[in-house]
């Protein structure tokens, strides 16, 4: 019981870490004198919106359930049926091929966590980019293999690398499958 608490309250912080990092919103005498506005709303006006699915591979999650770390959706939806799926709000740009997810996932286990977040599909590189706890950006994650579920997240080196040590575990490897992606822009 007190590990459950102690993990809530640790993905509680997680969480607040994650969003305290956020930009505070500029006052309108700055947004008037900054010619930047202007450029973020012709970027915005280029974007396209979305989902992306991502279901996680049943081995890696009983990998991960048998080391008793849990995995909690950051401004995703959850599901858990046979499959556990989480799904994100996305925005694409056609222009570059890239998709952010915005959210992220959380995993804890043994009074550890990592916060992955900053999710970038880029497909003209074939890799997805992110931050754990609020680090560097990396290549989290290779693109490979569709399936009927989607696309492969498969582990890079330096992604098991982040995750192990934030989790303070040496289960995730290199090339391990994450999960199958479906991204749908509108």
């Amino acid at each position: 019981m007190r590990t459950k608490l102690f993990q809530g309250l640790v993905g509680a912080a997680a969480v607040a870490a994650v969003i305290g990092a956020g930009a505070a919103p500029a006052s309108a005498e700055t947004a008037a004198a900054d010619t930047s506005a202007v450029e973020t709303s012709a970027w915005v006006s280029s974007q396209v919106v979305g989902t992306s699915t991502l279901t996680i591979d049943p081995t890696t999650a009983a990998g991960l359930d048998a080391l008793g770390i849990e995995h909690y959706g950051l401004f995703a939806t959850k599901t858990e049926a046979a499959l556990t799926t989480y799904e994100f709000k996305v925005v694409g740009d056609p222009a570059d091929g890239t998709t952010e997810l915005r959210g992220g996932i959380v995993f804890t286990g043994d009074c550890e966590f990592a916060a992955v977040t900053g999710l970038v599909i880029d497909a003209a590189t074939g890799m997805v980019s992110g931050r754990v706890n609020l680090g560097d950006r990396i290549d989290l994650f290779r693109l490979g293999g569709t399936t009927a579920q989607g696309v492969a997240w498969h582990f890079t080196g330096a992604g098991a690398t982040a995750l192990n040590d934030a989790l303070g575990v040496a289960a995730v490897r290199t090339s391990r499958i994450l999960g199958y992606d479906a991204t749908v822009l509108a």
